[in-house]
């Protein structure tokens, strides 16, 4: 099967995952897709036989499972959103649109709502505008660059440019610095036309978020700060995109434990 759309998804709620697929129908019914799930969990009853689903076991950090996952993929397109909600209809259908008519090396920046039970409003543009959330000027950040959380782009070039850099724990900062990867490299990146996803949103500690949480307070918000406050970034571009094999297999936030039995 030849498909248009690859959904690359790191995931941990089995409990979403039927009903996200359901809406995943309806958000791409146009084109091909396949879902591939990268999940210690095993996949509802009801998915299991499903042909355009794949399941990856991993338990490493969802920045490790998102690059495990797409190696996995054979899509002209890759997405890479939460699985903490559900899609709008027809809207991969308007992003794949979107992205055929831009540059090879352009990224649909896949705008999405997100709060607390789903109950998040709509951001104004300004939102997905990196100058609204950091310093630009202190972390040499371009002024009217954009960051993509959640990105749709060609599969070839996601792997030419190294995809991400898993020495950050979750996708958060992950995205970003793949964000400026790009726009270094020259890609456009282009708000979507339409809204994408609404995501539900833990704070701080609560729910499944603790080990989250601190993977970003302790290891990636330092680590990102250190890297765009150093001059030479300027330079970084292009990363090893087998850089996921060097990251731990267990995500010890997650599993202090080890593997569970």
């Amino acid at each position: 099967m030849s498909y248009i759309l690859s959904i690359c998804l790191p995931a941990i709620r089995p409990h979403n995952w039927v009903n996200l697929y359901a809406s995943l129908q309806s958000a791409c019914p146009k084109h091909a897709f396949e879902l591939v799930i990268i999940s210690p969990y095993d996949l509802p009853e009801s998915l299991k036989k499903v042909s355009n689903i794949k399941l990856i076991k991993d338990f490493g950090t969802p920045t490790r499972a998102a690059m495990l996952g797409s190696t996995f993929c054979t899509g002209q397109y890759i997405a890479i959103p939460a699985d903490d909600g559900y899609f709008f209809p027809d809207s991969f259908k308007s992003a794949i649109h979107q992205n055929g008519k831009s540059a090879p090396n352009d990224i649909i920046v896949l705008r999405y709502r997100e709060g607390a039970g789903m109950s998040g409003k709509v951001f104004p543009d300004s939102y997905w505008f990196t100058k609204t959330h950091l310093p630009v000027s202190d972390l040499h950040i371009g002024n009217n660059w954009l960051c993509a959380t959640q990105p749709l782009l060609s599969l070839n070039y996601f792997r030419e440019i190294g995809g991400f850099d898993c020495r950050f724990e979750h996708l958060a900062f992950a995205t970003h610095d793949f964000s400026y990867r790009a726009q270094r490299n020259g890609s456009t990146l282009h708000l979507s036309k339409t809204e994408v996803m609404n995501a539900d949103h833990f704070i701080a500690k609560t729910g499944d978020h603790a080990p989250v949480h601190y993977g970003q307070t302790e290891n990636d918000q330092p680590l990102f700060m250190q890297m765009y406050q150093d001059p030479n970034v300027v330079n970084r571009i292009k990363i090893d995109f087998d850089n996921w094999k060097s990251s731990p297999e267990v995500w010890v936030r997650r599993w202090p434990n080890g593997i569970p039995k």
